[in-house]
């Protein structure tokens, strides 16, 4: 097919009349672009939203004003979803996750009309079958098929599908060879203007969402998935954990305020004991007393972590998840934790929930000033990283290799990237 621009421009025309998915406004204000700067299309809202569309794509594959509209639709619903802003970083299993979701839901809504352009493009082979619906002709795939039956029946969210897929790769039951080429802008450009994240907030706002946010459950879902599922997510929670208690051993100092560690001694003495046969024995037959093992349990100082906890602003979004964890590890936190915004301030568990006084504002500086006053040894900071600038003088008398920072999912790690000071960065959960 040999399409022109005028031809494409008139169809984006009726697609925006057809107000599909709610898009009606992005749409309309989307000024469109022809070029081979991308191998299919793009959608780019970092300024004034631009719809990019290469010409010898869809000459080489699109057959009908239907396919450019499933195409288009395809792209939209990326940025409409917000996938561009949402992750980070890009890799084939997350296109394929992406790309399988994006693809049923204009399957489940406009049917073979226009999800027969994915047929079309995309083999029943293997991974790559989930990127297109089932038809008559299809041969059983056994490993694939119950999957691709929860994702084309609207069971599965981006963010689990992709989690299940990283799950099933790690399993080597995943080996992408082919080289696939995705539709879409998959080299992502994270940044939206406050205008274009608000034109999208209404979009969404308008969508009802039917067969496009329900989440695989238990009821009604294949064993096999339901169970591969949970399994990720405890590996998930069990990973995290892991690595913050591998961080907090490295923190740990003597308490003398807290003597519940009992550690074992052994002397050896001429007082008899149960313990040891051998020497009864001797002491039976000589009714000389020999040296026995004797063991005493003597309770020492527990080991704990010195830990100063960011309850800014910022934080607001991670904040739960964060005492979640820490109350996890709460018989290795020193009392009183610490919690800072502005100024540093005691905190406590009580009943699983941290109690506490923020003053509000973001500073760091009164962490290092509190570290100095209080002679801390050690100490763990746990924050978002959108802190002021840390400057040399801040950290005048502060023993860098004995300070540790946990860094929140979304946090910001340049400042200290910059003075070198030892991080570890959580992973989404």
């Amino acid at each position: 097919m040999n399409w022109n621009k005028k031809q494409i421009i008139n169809i984006v025309a009726d697609l925006a009349e057809e107000n599909s998915f709610a898009c009606r406004a992005l749409f309309k204000v989307s000024e469109i672009v022809f070029t081979e700067s991308v191998d299919t299309l793009a959608v780019s809202i970092s300024s004034k939203p631009l719809l990019l569309i290469n010409l010898n794509f869809l000459n080489e594959h699109v057959k009908s004003e239907n396919d450019v509209k499933a195409v288009l639709l395809h792209e939209f619903l990326h940025v409409i979803l917000m996938h561009t802003e949402k992750f980070k970083y890009n890799t084939p299993l997350l296109n394929i996750a992406l790309d399988a979701i994006i693809n049923s839901i204009i399957h489940r809504t406009y049917g073979e009309v226009y999800s027969n352009f994915f047929v079309r493009y995309y083999e029943w082979k293997d991974i790559t079958s989930l990127l297109r619906p089932e038809t008559d002709d299809c041969k059983f795939i056994p490993e694939w098929t119950p999957l691709h039956k929860q994702i084309y029946t609207g069971k599965f969210a981006a963010d689990d599908l992709y989690e299940l897929l990283k799950y099933l790769s790690s399993k080597g039951s995943i080996n992408i060879k082919e080289h696939l080429i995705f539709i879409g802008n998959h080299d992502f450009d994270n940044s939206i203007s406050p205008e274009n994240e608000k034109l999208l907030k209404g979009i969404l706002g308008k969508m009802d969402g039917t067969g496009i946010w329900n989440k695989p459950g238990l009821r009604g879902s294949n064993d096999r998935l339901n169970n591969e599922k949970i399994k990720i997510e405890k590996l998930k929670s069990k990973r995290w954990r892991s690595s913050v208690y591998n961080i907090l051993k490295k923190c740990m100092m003597e308490d003398a305020s807290i003597k519940t560690d009992v550690r074992e001694s052994i002397v050896m003495m001429p007082v008899l004991n149960n313990s040891d046969r051998r020497a009864l024995i001797s002491f039976s037959w000589s009714r000389i007393i020999p040296l026995i093992q004797n063991v005493y349990s003597v309770k020492h100082a527990s080991e704990t972590v010195n830990i100063y906890l960011d309850v800014s602003g910022s934080m607001n979004e991670e904040i739960d998840q964060l005492v979640a964890l820490l109350n996890h590890f709460r018989k290795q936190i020193r009392i009183p934790l610490w919690v800072f915004s502005n100024e540093v301030e005691k905190a406590s568990f009580k009943d699983g929930k941290l109690i506490y006084n923020s003053t509000g504002g973001t500073s760091i500086s009164c962490v290092f000033d509190h570290i100095r006053a209080n002679g801390f040894k050690k100490n763990l900071i746990v924050t978002d990283g959108y802190i002021e600038s840390i400057t040399d003088q801040m950290l005048l008398g502060i023993n860098l290799q004995k300070l540790w920072t946990i860094l929140s999912a979304k946090g910001n790690a340049s400042e200290f990237n910059k003075h070198q000071i030892k991080y570890y960065q959580l992973n989404k959960i």
